[in-house]
């Protein structure tokens, strides 16, 4: 299966909550997804319009809206995608579930992961996969079809990157460093080398965001926001953005006399992973010559290197 394709994931899905409805085991799915309610048998389960999938029990219907890579709609444009499908469900006795495979387990909305919607549960890969283990446990047969087997073994290998992305970026920046210190340079130039790898960096971001939210900075620069850009590449750049500096914190008057008041900067670190200055319109000429030569008399720690725009 192409584990990219969340059709496929719903898909096995399906086939999957059958086959623990005629072997009389929906108690795995309830356990997996933690539903307290009686299900009852299952009537219907298919692929809807609105959202991805709705498993009809004779209890009560289950709604799935499934994600691997994939943004929720609505960051750009308000509402978000959960939150129009618990509209339309809102006469429906019944749950509704989020389910990530993939990296959008970790963007935020705009701090926290998971569904913009309180209607719907998060179930987050680990459960996924330990549905799964669990049917092959309890029904052997399950495994002499090889679609599950191969749906849980791609789980299994997305967690291990998740385990050894911090050791995979530490090797990166190795080279990275040594690259670029042959070329005088503190970026890769556009057209030279590229590197993007979202599966890394969303959860060493994610990890770090569970550190910074337990310090003392949050308090003074405010919280961070995690979330995919689509750029030039079929693969989205990762943006770990310090939304609440200049939304909220101290950051929100960062320089307005260089940008004015119709305007902020703010920080972002993307795939590049270096920390860039941006702004939230363009600025001209004079202005990025300004903000650059703040940024040049600043009293920067040992270490930090800059470069101009």
């Amino acid at each position: 299966m192409n584990y990219n394709t969340e059709r496929e994931h719903d898909r096995c899905l399906i086939d999957l909550v059958r086959t623990l409805d005629g072997a009389g085991r929906l108690d795995i799915f309830r356990d997996a997804f933690r539903i307290e309610e009686a299900l009852g048998p299952l009537e219907e389960s298919k692929h809807k319009k609105a959202f991805d999938v709705e498993l009809k029990f004779a209890g009560l219907s289950v709604a799935i809206e499934t994600k691997v890579h994939s943004d929720e709609g609505g960051r750009w444009c308000l509402p978000w995608q959960t939150e129009r499908i618990a509209e339309q469900r809102s006469g429906v006795r019944g749950l509704n579930f989020f389910v990530t495979y993939g990296n959008s387990e970790f963007y935020t909305k705009p701090y926290e992961p998971g569904p913009a919607s309180p209607e719907f549960q998060h179930i987050p890969l680990g459960r996924m996969s330990h549905l799964v283990e669990s049917s092959l446990a309890a029904l052997p047969q399950i495994g002499q079809n090889t679609e599950p087997v191969e749906w849980l073994r791609l789980m299994k290998i997305e967690k291990e990157k998740r385990e050894k992305a911090q050791e995979l970026l530490h090797s990166f920046a190795q080279f990275r460093t040594r690259y670029l210190e042959v070329h005088g340079e503190n970026d890769f130039p556009r057209g030279r080398v590229a590197f993007s790898a979202p599966e890394l960096a969303f959860p060493v971001f994610s990890k770090l965001v569970e550190h910074w939210d337990r310090s003392e900075y949050v308090a003074k620069f405010g919280r961070l926001a995690i979330y995919p850009v689509r750029r030039f590449s079929p693969v989205v750049d990762s943006i770990l953005n310090f939304w609440g500096m200049w939304r909220e914190g101290t950051g929100s008057a960062l320089t307005p006399d260089l940008v004015g008041p119709e305007r902020a900067l703010y920080l972002e670190v993307n795939e590049d992973f270096n920390l860039n200055l941006k702004s939230t319109t363009p600025l001209d000429a004079e202005q990025q010559e300004a903000t650059w030569s703040r940024l040049c008399r600043a009293d920067w720690p040992l270490g930090v290197q800059g470069g101009p725009p």
